[in-house]
């Protein structure tokens, strides 16, 4: 296998799809953009959705994974491509939704998902629509800022640590994505960053005894029942959502940005070499290629993980990516073309993919395969866009509420509005795939890097 990794940037974004498919596709996201322009209707599907589903949730207004701000997320990248449209208005209609109903759902947590940090991934889109809104953004983001200077980030040793103090969805490293995309930093976003990074740095270095890494999961601090029974004692999380891969990745685009911080760029190679490394002595091989598994047992076998973004291959493949360019080793982006090539030979029984959904199934796939389409060069990735798209537009029901369904690990089939299990982020995947907009938004789900260093 051949692969060039030596272009300086990404070529220009482009339409990888045939004319007649990209004509289905927009279609499509047209029709769904209709079905969910109503408030009252996606509150009424969300209710649905909780008694559909065999996962526990609960319908948050001003939430952007099960809220409002999910769905006004969506209309604004929307708009960005279809600037005429009536997108504007609904973006603006939803985000106010959600604004409102922080009165009785307030933003606690600094978290990228469900905390202010995601208010501020979706004012970030709502800018590139609307310069009205920068200097909420403003407020916002120094506020985000106050919030973590007062939050606790423990980095005690004989206590451990959870995936979720730490991880994309709830943790460091996606509350550090997001402040990394702040372009107009004031002292208290770098005391900030300071802290998000003196956090991760700790978390990244071996405990005292020299026997484990600090981000191992003690059983104690396990999220359920069942993790719990099948890891007795602990594990370290592999995954891009919940596992060392988010750190990783968030690290790499830190990086980028090393000469503004206190914190110097050789502690921060010094952590990507050692989680980079970690993993990549992790992977495990089959007769397609290289994988993962979704963590690794202290006590047990390792199980190779689905082929998904938020665990497996394709979101590692993102990681060490990103920490192949950062510290340039192209031995890590070869490795990262690799997994992902293996992700695409193996067949679909195998992947483990039964739901067309960003999180944890096709349209994330999807999304990580535009990526590295675009900054890679591997003709196999690059072929598989178009098949890629058949499959999740062959998961499409015009009888269905909003066209898409996600399917649970149960066989349950949901009319899921959840932006990371839902409709709208199959939406944003598929519109990334059918118009030759980057998708910028993916930069706070580390995907990709657009720090400058």
């Amino acid at each position: 296998m051949q692969n060039n990794l030596s272009r300086s940037k990404p070529r220009p974004w482009k339409v990888l799809l045939s004319d007649k498919m990209r004509g289905q596709v927009l279609e499509i996201i047209h029709q769904v953009a209709r079905r969910m322009d109503d408030p009252n209707t996606i509150a009424a599907i969300a209710q649905q959705a909780l008694n559909q589903s065999s996962v526990p949730g609960k319908w948050i207004p001003s939430s952007f994974s099960f809220g409002f701000a999910g769905i006004a997320f969506m209309y604004s990248v929307l708009a960005r491509s279809f600037p005429e449209s009536v997108y504007i208005q609904t973006a603006h209609r939803f985000f106010s939704l959600a604004v409102q109903s922080t009165q009785h759902y307030p933003l606690f947590s600094p978290a990228l998902f469900d905390g202010t940090s995601s208010m501020g991934t979706l004012l970030s889109q709502l800018c590139h629509i609307d310069s009205r809104y920068l200097p909420l953004k403003r407020t916002l983001d120094h506020n985000l800022c106050e919030q973590i200077l007062s939050f606790p980030l423990p980095c005690n040793e004989q206590r451990g640590v959870a995936a979720s103090e730490y991880d994309v969805v709830s943790g460091a490293a996606g509350i550090l994505a997001y402040l990394l995309t702040i372009s107009e930093q004031e002292e208290i976003t770098r005391q900030a960053i300071e802290k998000l990074l003196q956090y991760l740095l700790w978390l990244t270095n071996l405990r005292e005894d020299g026997l484990f890494y600090r981000w191992l999961i003690p059983y104690s601090l396990l999220s359920t029942g069942s993790k719990r029974q099948e890891y007795p004692q602990g594990m370290y999380d592999c995954g891009l959502a919940h596992g060392i891969a988010g750190p990783l990745a968030a690290l790499a685009c830190a990086y980028r940005a090393y000469d503004k911080h206190d914190v110097s760029s050789a502690e921060i190679a010094g952590a990507i070499q050692r989680c980079a490394t970690w993993l990549i002595e992790q992977q495990i091989t089959d007769e397609w290629g290289i994988n993962w598994p979704a963590a690794v047992n202290i006590a047990g076998p390792q199980k190779e993980a689905r082929a998904a973004r938020c665990y497996g291959a394709p979101g590692i493949s993102c990681a060490l990516w990103l920490a192949g360019k950062a510290l340039s080793r192209t031995a890590w982006r070869r490795l990262a073309i690799e997994a992902l090539e293996a992700v695409l030979r193996r067949p679909a029984a195998k992947t483990w993919l039964i739901s067309p959904t960003f999180c944890h199934g096709l349209a994330g796939l999807l999304q990580i395969c535009n990526r590295f389409a675009h900054e890679g060069d591997s003709g196999l990735i690059c072929s598989r866009i178009s098949s890629l798209t058949s499959q999740i537009l062959d998961t499409f029901h015009s009888d269905y509420p909003l066209g898409f369904r996600d399917r649970e690990e149960s066989n349950r089939e949901v009319d899921q509005i959840s932006w990371l299990t839902g409709a709208p982020g199959i939406i944003m995947v598929l519109l990334a795939t059918a118009t030759d907009v980057e998708p910028s938004w993916d930069h706070a789900f580390l995907s990709h890097n657009s720090v400058s260093r």
